[in-house]
């Protein structure tokens, strides 16, 4: 037997890449949805809707120190 497997219920099964990588993220301790992309520049982001949503529901301005303070952009390396 090659490969990675998990338990599933009273059976092992091959787990795929997608199983791996949130297997991975789990040990650690990084969710899904704070998770680092490396590969999209924050000026090619659409951010208006976000903006929009944001104004409105916290009742105060936006600035780009927003983003850093709600932790959806993180300085990396410089």
């Amino acid at each position: 037997m090659e490969g990675t497997y998990i338990r599933v219920g009273s059976s092992n099964r091959l787990a795929n890449t997608e199983i791996i990588t949130e297997l991975e993220r789990q040990k650690r301790n990084i969710s899904f949805d704070s998770e680092l992309l490396f590969d999209q520049p924050i000026d090619q982001l659409d951010l208006e809707a976000f903006k929009s949503q944001y104004q409105e529901k916290a009742d105060e301005a936006w600035h780009d120190t927003v983003l850093r303070k709600l932790d959806l952009i993180k300085e990396y390396q410089g």
